[in-house]
């Protein structure tokens, strides 16, 4: 036969073109092959299940832990709330899927996993693979990048096609790549710290998603001794009160306001007196011979004072042994970190606070007048005489007392300075005559950021305070009575001043 040149040269690229074509189907027919292979060993799997009125999608997710697989499917398909009830022993895992499914849903098993989807899209020439395949059912591949505000690219973001499994994570360039069902599929990006996004598909096969910080979710942390983390993911004793709770009514101190509002911490006065401490115990007496009082931290200053509640952002009580492990033994009692206000972005804030209340002594005591007292001590001393007076001493050393509270503060901020600005006034007058507590404070906490490279800052407090006090406590063994007690005991008949003008001393 003679063939001339240029026909032996066409027929050699024929051939060239059936060969390869024949290699590329006979390796997609053993990838198929092994494909099939591997999805019947799926189905033979023997598995043992026992639920009683659970849930489908449980129901799913026990035989996924339990087979090794994953299933694929859509809520909007497969009933997911429906409940059933099983028990299977050591049986096939196409046995299993028969008996839990609805009658209109089949599936298909691509690997180790099985995607759920109504007969009519089986009985069609629709071949569906499982994502990131080629295939009808799920139609349409997407990709895009994620961001955050500041354009940088969020590594581990979730995209999720919604009302399905189906989904995936953003690589550390924050890049995607997802196959969705369909044009009317939904895509919902997530990320930790970042509100949620979701967006139709649509016609638009690629997603530029620039996710902005969730404040609502970002201001819910807790100030811990190295940093801040969600209080949902601290595992630690820990109570956390914020500014708003601590100024819900008028106070002494931050430490009256936070009485009663933190679990396991117990506070109390050690007596009336205006201005007169308070006692804070966070895991009770520890020591016979030292001291059982917790730290206080003021904004990172360990031993800082205590400012008024008005100027304070929250505070938090580390109450179990991280304390220790952060503090070290002066830990050892427990720690309340108080974390001061400071200037927001926006326009200049101006806040004035005050309030008024009063205070009245409870349980006064029925004592006897100058006649009661009178027939009552001649029984005794049959000679007794009686000096004349009718006086209460309970009306002589007891008035309404009353407590008053101002403050004032600025803040403000912007792209290159914070400040916040408070002074604050306090006056406490005692139930009895002549005692008193006032105090005024000013704090202040600026932030200048001066370059990229270069911020600084100024926190200052400032208090002064003064105290009216009388002895209102026995001394040891009541050598040295209080007034109260003395009150008590004063005789009725007996007046204020002697007629000398001295003060009675009966």
């Amino acid at each position: 036969m003679n063939i001339t040149k240029p026909f032996q040269g066409f027929l050699i690229v024929f051939m060239k073109i059936v060969l390869t074509q024949a290699l590329i189907l006979t390796t997609f027919a053993v990838c198929s092959v092994a494909s099939d292979l591997k999805g019947q060993e799926v189905l033979k799997s023997k598995i043992s299940l026992k639920v009683n009125d659970r849930e489908i999608r449980k129901v799913l997710s026990e035989i996924e832990r339990k087979a090794e697989v994953t299933f694929t499917y859509s809520s909007a398909i497969v009933d997911v709330t429906r409940e059933v009830s099983v028990d299977f022993k050591n049986e096939k895992l196409s046995d299993v899927l028969a008996r839990i499914l609805q009658p209109d849903i089949t599936y298909e098993v691509r690997g180790n996993r099985i995607i759920l989807k109504p007969v009519a899209a089986m009985a069609s020439d629709a071949k569906p693979l499982i994502a990131n395949e080629p295939a009808s059912y799920f139609a349409v591949q997407v990709t895009g990048t994620i961001t955050d505000e500041n354009g940088e690219p969020l590594p581990g973001a979730n995209i999720l096609e919604k009302g399905t499994t189906n989904g995936t994570t953003s690589d550390v360039e924050g890049k995607f790549s997802l196959s969705v069902m369909g044009e009317n599929s939904v895509l919902i990006f997530s990320f930790i710290g970042y509100t949620s996004q979701e967006i139709a598909v649509g016609t638009q096969t690629t997603f530029n998603i620039q996710l902005e910080p969730d404040t609502r979710t970002l201001s819910e942390v807790v100030v811990v001794g190295y940093g801040t983390v969600k209080k949902s993911d601290l595992t630690g004793a820990v109570s956390s009160v914020k500014s708003e709770d601590l100024t819900a009514y008028p106070a002494i101190d931050a430490m009256q306001a936070l009485q009663g509002r933190a679990p396991g911490v117990n506070i109390s006065a050690t007596n009336g007196a205006p201005g007169s401490p308070l006692k804070v115990r966070i895991r009770g007496g520890t020591s016979i011979n030292a001291s059982s009082d917790p730290i206080f931290v003021v904004d990172g200053f360990v031993g800082g004072a205590m400012p008024p509640p008005e100027d304070i952002e929250s505070i938090e009580v580390l109450k179990d042994a991280s304390a220790t492990a952060i503090y070290g033994s002066r830990g050892a009692n427990g720690v309340i970190m108080v974390t001061t206000k400071r200037g927001k972005q926006g326009k200049p804030q101006i806040s004035f606070n005050s309030s008024f209340s009063s205070q009245k002594e409870i349980n006064r005591l029925d004592l006897l007048n100058a006649d009661q007292f009178t027939d009552y001590i001649t029984e005794a001393r049959p000679g007794f005489q009686p000096a004349g007076y009718n006086t209460d001493w309970q009306d002589l050393i007891f008035r309404r007392g009353a407590v008053q509270n101002y403050q004032l503060s600025i803040s403000g901020a912007n792209d290159n300075v914070s400040y916040y600005l408070s002074g604050a006034y306090f006056d406490q007058k005692g139930v009895i005559i002549n005692s008193a507590y006032d105090r005024f404070s000013v704090t202040s906490n600026v932030n200048v950021k001066a370059s990229d490279k270069f911020n600084f800052g100024m926190n200052l407090f400032a208090q002064r305070s003064g105290t009216d006090g009388v002895r209102t406590q026995e001394g040891s063994g009541g050598l040295t009575p209080g007034v109260i007690a003395s009150a008590f005991k004063f005789e009725p008949d007996q007046g204020i001043y002697n007629p000398d003008g001295t003060y009675t001393t009966a």
